[in-house]
C-alpha cells in the first residue's frame, strides 16, 4: 500500500473529523430526528470544532450547525431540567429578557440526575451524575461564544460570553478557593473541592473576556485578582491526560496574549510542567492496556493538546508521534465499548485533535 502524501493524509483527517462531528450531531439531535442531547463541556468543544470546519472547508453548514447547537444549548441548559420543580430560566429573567441575556443565570451541566437538594446526604457516587453547574465547563462555553463571535463579527455572542464570565466569577470565587461545584441557583457549593485547573482557567477567560469586551474589566478586576493570587507559584503538572491536554492549550492561548495582558503567567513554565505530566502519563503505561481499561475523550484531549502546537514543533516535535497512536489507537476502536460508553464525548475530541 502507497504511503499518502501529507496533502492526502490532511484530507484523511480533514474527512474523519467531519464523519465524527456528523454522528456527534445526529446522536445528539442537533440534526435528524433524535431528542435534543445536552451536555456543557461536550457542546462546547463541538461548537468550536464545526467552526474550524466551516474554516477548512468553506462550507456556511457547519457554522449555521454551530449557531443552532448554541441556541439549543442555552434554551435547554439555561433553562431548569424539565424533571425539576422549579421551571422556566434559571436567571429568573421572563423569558422576552432572557432571550437577549440567556446566559444570565449561568448553565446547567447537562447531568441525568437532578442536583443534591438541601438536607439531603452526600454520595461520590451519585453526585457524579447530578446536575448543576462546574466552573471549569462554564469558562469553555465562554471560550466557544468568544470563538463564535470573531469569527461570525456578530457582537451578542461576545455579550453573551462577558455576561456568563461575570456571573460565573461573582459566582464561584467567594474566598481563595473555588467550589467545584455549585448548586444551579448558584447559591451553595455542592463540591466544594476547587478543581485542578481551575484558576488557571478563570484568569485566562477572563483575560480574553476584557480583551473582547474591555468595557467589562472594571468589574471582573476584583476577580482577575483573586485568580492571579491563586495562580501564583502552583504546580500544574498531572498524570491525567485529560489536564494535561487542557494545560498544553492553555500554554499556547497565554503564549499567543499581548505581553501586556499575560497578568504574570508564564506561557514557557505551562508548557514545561505539561511536559512532566506527559512523560509521567508515559510511564503509567497505559498505552500497554486495551480500550477496556482506557477513556478515549481523555487520551483524544491528550492528543489535541499536543496537536494545538502543530504550527510550531520545535517545542513539542517529540510528542508528535504519541498524538499520532493516540488518534490512531481509537479511530480503531470505535465500535468497542469503551467507545460506545461515551461516544459523544468521544466523537468530538477524537475530532478536536483530528482537526489541528
Amino acid at each position: 500500500m502507497m504511503q499518502q502524501t501529507p496533502f492526502e493524509q490532511n484530507e484523511t483527517r480533514l474527512n474523519q473529523a467531519m464523519n465524527l462531528m456528523n454522528n456527534f450531531l445526529l446522536s445528539t439531535g442537533v440534526k435528524g430526528a433524535r431528542p435534543s442531547k445536552r451536555y456543557l463541556w461536550t457542546d462546547a468543544l463541538a461548537v468550536e470544532n464545526l467552526i474550524q470546519l466551516e474554516l477548512k472547508t468553506g462550507e456556511q453548514a457547519f457554522t449555521e450547525y454551530a449557531l443552532e447547537l448554541i441556541d439549543m444549548v442555552h434554551n435547554q441548559l439555561g433553562k431548569f431540567d424539565a424533571k425539576d420543580k422549579r421551571k422556566g430560566w434559571i436567571s429568573t429573567l421572563s423569558n422576552g429578557e432572557a432571550k437577549i441575556r440567556p446566559t444570565a443565570g449561568g448553565l446547567r451541566i447537562g447531568k441525568p440526575k437532578l442536583e443534591r437538594a438541601i438536607g439531603e446526604s452526600f454520595s461520590s457516587i451519585d453526585e457524579w451524575d447530578r446536575d448543576g453547574q462546574y466552573f471549569h465547563y462554564l469558562t469553555r462555553w465562554i471560550d466557544a461564544l468568544l470563538l463564535v463571535g470573531s469569527v461570525t463579527n456578530d457582537g451578542k455572542y461576545q455579550f453573551w460570553a462577558a455576561d456568563l464570565c461575570h456571573v460565573t466569577m461573582k459566582a464561584f470565587i467567594k474566598d481563595l478557593r473555588i467550589p467545584w461545584k455549585m448548586s444551579i441557583d448558584l447559591k451553595r457549593p455542592l463540591i466544594s473541592d476547587q478543581g485542578a485547573t481551575d484558576p488557571l482557567d478563570g484568569l485566562i477567560t477572563i483575560i480574553k473576556v476584557c480583551l473582547a469586551v474591555p468595557e467589562l474589566k472594571k468589574e471582573l478586576k476584583e476577580y482577575e485578582l483573586v485568580l492571579q493570587r491563586l495562580c501564583r507559584n502552583t504546580s500544574w503538572v498531572s498524570a491525567d491526560p485529560l489536564g494535561i491536554g487542557r494545560l498544553l492549550i492553555s500554554a499556547h492561548q497565554v503564549k499567543n496574549l499581548p505581553n501586556s495582558e499575560s497578568k504574570g503567567l508564564d506561557w514557557k513554565d505551562l508548557l514545561a510542567q505539561a511536559c512532566v505530566g506527559i512523560d509521567h502519563f508515559l510511564e503509567a503505561e497505559i498505552l500497554n492496556s486495551p480500550a477496556g481499561k482506557r477513556l478515549a475523550f481523555r487520551e483524544c484531549a491528550l492528543a489535541h493538546g499536543i496537536k494545538y502546537w502543530h504550527n510550531e514543533p520545535r517545542f513539542l516535535e517529540k510528542y508528535f508521534p504519541l498524538a499520532d497512536e493516540l488518534e490512531s489507537f481509537w479511530l480503531n476502536e470505535m465500535n468497542s465499548d469503551s467507545w460506545k460508553d461515551h461516544e459523544e464525548i468521544n466523537c468530538v475530541t477524537l475530532a478536536a485533535s483530528l482537526l489541528n
